[in-house]
């Protein structure tokens, strides 16, 4: 008859733990392997469409399937819901047809930087530091 050995819990412990480190250094081998793969294959998109986009954005120079803010750029509501008539974009016209916003809410403003608002002042163009955290 053979003998059964016993194996202790420390043995069962370092058993697990080695198993399961194994398993995630596979799945992550995979995992980067499977995203080469795609990026090699897969990720040939053609650049944005101009169709596609609103007046107020541009194909991005550093990444043309990309888009980002016309720098400059200015347009109020009644504009707006014009330009997306024409695009054919009857969602969109309904949508803002429907929904009267009066003042300064009601028009789409994008400084020379690109973002979303008024002018950046230069004194305020300064490196700054911001910190998220909990106490």
């Amino acid at each position: 008859m053979s003998q059964v050995q016993k194996v202790g819990p420390a043995r069962k412990l370092l058993f697990s733990t080695a198993l399961i480190v194994l398993v995630l250094l596979s799945v992550e081998g995979a995992t980067r392997m499977m995203l080469s793969f795609k990026r090699r294959y897969f990720t040939k998109l053609p650049p944005v469409s101009f169709r596609a986009l609103d007046p107020w954005e541009m194909p991005d120079p550093k990444n043309p399937i990309n888009w980002v803010f016309r720098p400059g750029f200015r347009m109020n509501l009644d504009e707006i819901i014009e330009a997306k008539r024409r695009m054919k974009k009857d969602l969109a016209v309904n949508l803002l047809g429907d929904t009267r916003i009066i003042g300064a809410e009601s028009s789409i403003r994008v400084n020379h930087d690109g973002f979303r608002g008024a002018q950046i002042d230069s004194p305020k163009r300064r490196p700054r530091i911001m910190m998220i955290g909990d106490s």
